[in-house]
């Protein structure tokens, strides 16, 4: 199959990693002037996002930057007025578990401006000063690239990079990440006003680059070279038997190797495609023919979120004060076995390459690839709450065999991840339409577990 070239590819093909080059705009939340009167308070997010009207947008390694505009109209007491980062792994029913901040003071009570009566002093109370006119506060928030959780209830902490924003539908959990002001009135009765606004983060992940031979095939636009032109760019998996009958009068015993090899390193991008390799053999020439057709070939892309807490909030009250009801993930118990609920994704398409090399008889090999849409995420690694890629191999998909073993068993898997970013070098080529599949169904046997945990039904 001939590649295309860029400007061949239709429009599936045409995905850029984000990049923040547009030309910034200002977001902006307020609190208050519901009936033409000047708000209360303006949470100001300045963005490289497509327009105003947009989610703002945040980038590893770059801050968020804006403003708080403050509006007193009657002289209050104030304890402090801050904005924070804050990153939060959301389950279910809108459970939320904050596993990073970030916060700045924009303005705390002057010595010489604070008041205390007695009972701020038998309780206490934090001090305050009192506030009155229009205020303007500039924010620059760092945000961090890392974040630090343990492992498990009381086990060592490890470091983990922060996750991408994240919510694909059917999958329970999701990452989300919001800038919170948080205006804290003095006094026991009062009420803190708080102000939020969702950031869509991306994250900088991107691949190792991939061997010198596949670098040069893309950058010539040629054919991608096989395993035995080019050992050290693919991954081969070890040669899998498959037994089965072929026919539906006298039935066939067939029996054939497949080995799938799959382009190093394993680790790929949004919106880009998986190269792949198999080799087909088998001593009946005619069972060989049938079980090497493209059609016949069955290796799909699957998604896993995998959970290993326990997300019910009576179990973690305990960490929660009163006066913040904020759960963090850090804190959250753990449970020993993780909750898994699988998607299948993308159904790889293959084409015949026996011909441009000088095989034995019964041998036939085939290139192929899978395409990772660009709605997807990438790979996320939370402590226990995992988003993770597999490559699949199943018995072929032929009308008449019947493999020995259950429908629908596995015959290898791979371990494979996703990045937002391209790796250094020529972009890769995509060597063939895509086939998306839209009748792809969850994986039932982890789904039913996953139901299990949450309550849900479909």
């Amino acid at each position: 199959m001939e590649p295309q070239t860029s400007a061949e590819l239709p429009a599936y093909a045409d995905v850029t990693s984000p990049t923040p080059s547009r030309e910034p705009v200002t977001h902006s939340d307020s609190l208050g002037g519901e009936h033409g009167g000047k708000p209360f308070a303006t949470l100001n997010i300045v963005s490289r996002a497509a327009s105003a009207n947009n989610q703002p947008v945040g980038y590893e390694g770059q801050p968020i930057v804006g403003s708080v505009d403050l509006n007193v109209e009657k002289e209050t007491a104030f304890e402090a007025i801050a904005v924070t980062f804050a990153g939060d792994l959301v389950v279910g029913d809108n459970l939320r578990f904050t596993f990073v901040e970030a916060s700045q003071q924009l303005w705390s009570p002057p010595l010489e401006g604070r008041t205390r009566s007695l009972l701020d002093n038998l309780l206490r109370s934090p001090p305050s000063a009192k506030l009155q006119g229009e205020f303007h506060w500039p924010f620059s928030l760092a945000i961090p690239s890392t974040v630090d959780l343990p492992e498990e209830t009381g086990g060592a902490v490890k470091t983990y990079h922060l996750p991408q924003t994240f919510h694909l539908p059917m999958f329970q959990g999701y990452i989300i990440y919001r800038v919170v002001l948080r205006i804290k009135r003095a006094g026991i009765m009062a009420v803190d006003h708080l102000l939020f606004t969702n950031v869509s983060y991306f994250a900088k992940s991107k691949p190792p680059a991939p061997s010198p031979a596949r670098q040069l095939a893309y950058q010539d636009n040629t054919s991608l070279v096989g395993p035995s032109g080019d050992p050290d760019g693919w991954h081969t998996l070890d040669s899998v038997t498959v037994r089965g009958t072929i026919g539906n009068g006298q039935p066939v015993e067939a029996i054939y190797t497949l080995q799938l090899s799959l382009a190093k390193p394993l680790s790929y991008t949004v919106g880009s495609v998986v190269p792949l390799h198999l080799s087909v053999r088998c001593a009946d020439p005619a069972a060989l023919e049938l079980l090497s057709t493209p059609s016949a070939i069955a290796v799909d892309l699957l998604a896993t979120e995998s959970m290993g807490y326990d997300i019910w909030p009576e179990a973690n009250m305990h960490t929660t004060p009163i006066d913040q009801r904020i759960i963090y993930l850090a804190d959250v118990k753990s449970v020993p076995t993780y909750r898994h609920m699988s998607l299948r994704l993308a159904s790889a398409v293959w084409w015949d390459v026996s011909s441009e090399q000088k095989l034995p008889t019964d041998t036939r090999e085939l290139q192929g690839e899978l395409h990772v849409r660009s709605t997807l995420q990438p790979t996320i690694h939370l402590a226990r709450f995992n988003f993770s890629y597999r490559v699949a191999l199943y018995p072929p998909h032929i009308a008449g065999f019947k493999s020995e073993g259950a429908k629908g068993d596995k015959l290898a898997t791979v371990p494979v991840d996703m990045c937002a970013y391209f790796a250094d070098g020529p972009r890769p080529i995509v060597y063939s339409p895509p086939t998306y599949s839209e009748t792809h169904e969850p994986e039932l046997d982890s789904l039913n577990r996953f139901n299990a945990m949450f309550n849900l039904s479909f």
